[in-house]
């Protein structure tokens, strides 16, 4: 078994001998805090935008548009699902990272501030994305969006979201996704969900647990077999086969990993171009930890790097 990179490790006995409580003990507010405090002192550097504009969508929710640049090209666009278990990440806690996605991919990043739980159950968060990818669709003339090149992003229920949304663009005709990058997703809320991963890194010791999980599906849902419905559990979809080129990332120490991969398996199965990366010496949450870890940093530089594949070769 690999041992957990050095930079992580000393993470995670940080938080440790800081003697925080875990997520699933604290007060929904609280967490949200405590998750918002990490992104500001863990995350990539703060990088300035040409513009940064929040559109309020049917008095409901709202979009958040990081320009880079005007010009005259249509450009592509990333739509990006913010993590942090539905109810506790927001467009700031991930702020950064789409800031720095609009400048190293040159694109138009558009991040969904989706209504969370418990305010807000299942499935707001992602009819929310949905509808912002319909709406990237009838602003693509106003906001000189190249519709050819959509992709869709998300990390852990982020990356629920982005791979539920590429299967509802599929199901109600809506507008194409030529690539989609899921970051430790979690992509089987169901009740019984079983996977060897989740039992052997779910104690807690490695950031994410196996309470976390339980936590946050009792918010998500007001009944627990909603998890059965392939929105919130896109690897239950039992047709994969137009899904677009996909890039699956996972971590090692993470619960989550085997879902990950078995849904990458599944992928290739039916046909689609996918790809997939394990850091084996990681945990989840890692790519937010990128500005304390150099190995979340690896992670950004291969996103970007596949994701300009697939913009480039459309142009």
């Amino acid at each position: 078994m690999p041992e957990l990179d050095p930079q992580i490790k000393q993470l995670l006995d940080g938080m440790r001998a800081a003697g925080n409580s875990p997520l699933y003990e604290m007060a929904v507010d609280d967490a949200r805090a405590a998750i918002l405090a990490i992104s500001g002192t863990l995350d990539i550097a703060l990088e300035q935008v040409a513009e940064v504009s929040d559109v309020l969508l049917e008095d409901t929710f709202s979009v958040r548009c990081y320009s880079p640049s005007k010009r005259s090209q249509p450009r592509p666009v990333i739509l990006h699902m913010h993590g942090g278990g539905f109810a506790l990440g927001d467009l700031d806690s991930h702020d950064r990272i789409c800031r720095h996605y609009c400048n190293a991919l040159d694109a138009l990043v558009v991040s969904v501030d989706y209504r969370r739980p418990p305010e807000h159950s299942f499935p707001c968060a992602v009819e929310d994305s949905y509808r912002a990818l319909t709406w990237i669709g009838d602003q693509a003339e106003e906001r000189n969006i190249d519709v050819n090149r959509i992709v869709l992003t998300g990390d852990s229920a982020g990356g629920n979201l982005a791979a539920s949304v590429s299967q509802l663009a599929l199901d109600r005709g809506g507008p194409a996704v030529c690539f989609q990058v899921l970051v430790y997703p979690a992509l089987n809320l169901s009740i019984d969900a079983d996977y060897p991963s989740r039992v052997e890194f779910g104690g807690g010791e490695y950031f994410l647990g196996q309470k976390d999980i339980q936590w946050i599906r009792s918010m998500y849902f007001d009944d627990l077999k909603q998890g059965n419905d392939q929105r919130a559990s896109p690897l239950l979809n039992e047709d994969l086969k137009r899904l677009p080129p996909t890039l699956i990332i996972t971590a090692g120490f993470d619960p989550l990993r085997d879902e990950g991969e078995l849904y990458y398996q599944r992928l290739r199965e039916a046909g689609v171009n996918a790809s997939y990366r394990c850091f084996d010496d990681a945990i989840h949450g890692f790519v937010s930890f990128a500005g304390v870890a150099d190995i979340g940093k690896d992670a950004i530089a291969l996103i970007i790097e596949k994701t300009k594949q697939f913009i480039k070769g459309i142009e």
